[in-house]
């Protein structure tokens, strides 16, 4: 069954080399009681563990059913003790958080098991070694002998043929040791039994075969199985016998490990609550930020309102505005970009200011005061929160009676009934009622620009009474214009297009401009303006309908607007504040880990395989911090809502959208799997003899 060829194995302590075994040659085969005995610091339980693969050789070679075990990995060594080798050792190495019943189930589960089978048979094992009044008591509650009753239900779960005994009965009384004894006979039938005691006379009863140890060394050897073990043969030692470890069983693993271990996880907790608020602020920090490296306006655009959106055609044609009947809309308002001067008369106060005139009134006002109702003569003024107006300035505006607007060089009265603040706008607004627009305010030019091929030019439009659009050019500017058949008519302010066909072209040495007929604009929509607060679903409709769509307050990021280089720079600080968190939280955390190191290295000895205890190490880590970062979303937002401050609500607004509650969850995600790596990095930085020296 087991052959040990020449097999050394040597230690290593700081450039010191000391023996642990020297040339040893020995077979071991089913049925047999094994008693390995000697002098303390002799060998005997270096060679149990490099026989069970607790522990590496550096020389010879050991065969287990005839296959070479020279060539095992750290995995390979793993899966051959879950499947080959049951431990019982003098310090029980039971899982203290466990009850009896999820420390007999473990190695069940990670043999492959599904939990209903699992419990089924450690109930059995339980029965067997006669524990069934104990099952739901956790290890920590257990005496002496009742930890390794449990410990020996727990080495039968897997049914594996060696079971390594380790001073089994070093830490009972004499009573209980004999029992104990009794129970490993009678359950060693078709098993390899190695016992390493100090204590002979305890286990002579049952032992077939005595091995006695001295220096690293076999000095003697009784009652010797002459059966030889096998030839080396192709293949794998494992064959079909290695199941593998589901996740949702890892899952269920590290959530018993999480419910058992309460005080230490709310520490924990704690812990990675005040890292989810610190990266929430930093997170929320860079998100700002990244909103206001988008809301760079477009150049030319006055009302940057953010719930404003222009839809037009790419090639500039005339649009269908019924596709947009449910939203407010307004056709060819090109007045919403154009600044018009308000002024006063009155000797109380005076005002100087330009402002753009719009029907809409904003969905997103402050500190409002005044009327918000108006008629076809008035007005309500939304001023920009950055824009100094003393409060008797404001109260002046609303009282007064002789404001007027200068449009095309004539005053035309408006009475402002109240005023308001925004924090999207730069210029000021003068919301009035459509019919006033129309009526009154009523545009006959503004600047814009047309293309001719590559050549593009700065004009005035006007509005006049000819019947098609007429161009009037400089000779200077255009050479030669016979074979052009259209053009392109730029509107600077609004960076589109409006595509005129059939236009007449006149050559003038002064000036140019471009005549339009009054009612151009009345006819057909070549642009809609529209107001949402779900700008997204208008884009769809737009996209979906070959429309292009302009949002005024979003350029899009500019790599050399200030804003971008404040979001990189922020993103920058953020992440390198992060990965310090990372390091700062390990120092504080690894004690509390350091403690459940215990059972993480029981885990291990059993046969646990790295990949799988990693596994299991981040879903704990994860979701301690999951739930961390949901409380501390909710501490944020509640903070938030008792300062009942204004600016903060918009941050509120911004912050917790969908989008940024995902992105910060998997920001948080990452975090804590950095976190979860570094637990399982120092875990798994010895071997696993090692480690149970350490812990043990």
């Amino acid at each position: 069954m087991v052959e040990l060829k020449n097999v050394s194995k040597y230690y290593n302590n700081n450039g010191v080399v000391t023996l642990g075994l020297r040339n040893i040659n020995l077979n071991f085969d089913k049925n047999e009681i094994v008693a390995i005995v000697g002098e303390s610091g002799s060998g005997k339980s270096t060679l149990l563990n490099v026989i069970c693969g607790v522990d590496s050789y550096e020389e010879g070679e050991i065969l287990f059913d005839g296959y070479e075990t020279s060539y095992f990995n750290q995995e390979d060594m793993d899966t051959f003790r879950r499947l080959k080798v049951s431990f019982i050792y003098q310090n029980y190495n039971i899982i203290d958080s466990y009850t009896v019943l999820e420390n007999v189930m473990f190695p069940l589960l990670i043999n492959g098991y599904d939990k209903k089978e699992a419990k089924k048979r450690a109930l059995e094992l339980i029965e067997r070694v006669g524990l069934t009044h104990r099952i739901k008591n956790r290890g920590i509650k257990l005496s002496g002998g009742e930890k390794q009753r449990c410990v020996i239900a727990r080495a039968l779960a897997t049914d594996a043929p060696i079971l390594a005994c380790d001073e089994p009965t070093g830490n009972l009384d004499s009573k209980t040791g004999e029992e104990i004894i009794k129970l490993i006979k009678e359950v060693a039938d078709d098993k390899l039994v190695l016992i390493v005691t100090h204590n002979y006379e305890q286990v002579e009863e049952i032992a077939t075969r005595t091995i006695k140890m001295s220096d690293g060394e076999v000095i003697d050897d009784t009652n010797v199985n002459k059966n030889v073990c096998e030839e080396v043969k192709d293949g794998d030692i494992f064959n079909d016998e290695v199941k593998k470890i589901k996740y949702k069983t890892i899952a269920s693993i590290a959530g018993n490990n999480l419910r058992r271990t309460p005080k230490k996880n709310i520490f924990v907790f704690l812990v990675l609550l005040v890292l989810s608020i610190i990266g929430l602020f930093l997170f929320g920090e860079s998100y700002v930020s990244s909103l206001n490296s988008e809301n760079n306006s477009y150049s030319g655009f006055n009302n940057i309102l953010g719930e404003r959106a222009i839809v037009y055609k790419e090639n500039h044609e005339k649009i269908d505005d019924s596709l947009f009947k449910d939203y407010e809309s307004y056709s060819n308002a090109f007045y919403e970009d154009q600044l018009v001067p308000l002024r006063n008369n009155s000797i109380d106060f005076y005002l100087y200011k330009s402002v753009c005139l719009t029907a809409h009134m904003p969905y997103r006002i402050k500190k409002i005061n005044g009327d918000t109702n108006y008629d076809e003569n008035q007005g309500y003024l939304v001023l920009p929160t950055n824009h100094y107006f003393d409060s008797y300035t404001l109260n002046g505006i609303i009282e007064c009676r002789s404001l007027y607007l200068v449009i095309n060089g004539e005053n035309i009265d408006i009475d402002v009934v109240g005023i308001a603040t925004s924090d999207e706008l730069d210029d000021p607004l003068l919301v009035v009622k459509q019919q006033f627009i129309d009526e009154k305010a009523k545009f006959n030019s503004f600047n814009a620009s047309i293309s001719l091929d590559d050549l593009i030019t700065n004009l005035l439009v006007r509005y006049t009474d000819v019947k098609k659009p007429k161009l009037h050019l400089r000779y200077s500017n255009y050479s030669s214009l016979s074979d052009i058949h259209f053009f392109n008519n730029k509107i600077k302010e609004y960076q589109k297009t409006i595509k005129l066909d059939e236009i007449d072209i006149e050559y003038l040495s002064s000036t140019e401009y471009l005549e339009l007929p009054y009612d151009f604009y009345k006819t057909d929509c070549y642009e809609l303006t529209i107001y949402t607060n779900d700008i997204d679903n208008l884009k769809k409709i737009a996209n979906n309908n070959g429309l292009s769509v302009i949002i005024p307050a979003k350029s899009g990021k500019s790599f050399f607007s200030f804003t971008y280089i404040v979001f990189i720079v922020t993103i920058i600080f953020s992440s390198l504040v992060m990965l310090l968190l990372v390091f700062i939280s390990y120092a504080v955390l690894q004690k509390v880990y350091q403690s459940r190191k215990k059972d993480y290295t029981i885990m291990r000895s059993l046969g646990m395989m790295r990949p799988q205890m990693a596994k299991m190490i981040r879903f704990e880590v994860v979701t301690l911090g999951f739930f961390a970062s949901i409380v501390a979303i909710i501490v944020y937002l509640i903070t938030f809502l008792f300062t009942k401050e204004e600016a903060n609500m918009d941050i509120v607004k911004a912050m917790f959208s969908p989008l940024f509650l995902i992105v910060y969850i998997l920001f948080m995600f990452v975090f804590n799997l950095l976190l979860a790596n570094k637990f399982n990095k120092k875990l798994f930085k010895f071997s696993v003899t090692k480690t149970i020296k350490e812990v043990f």
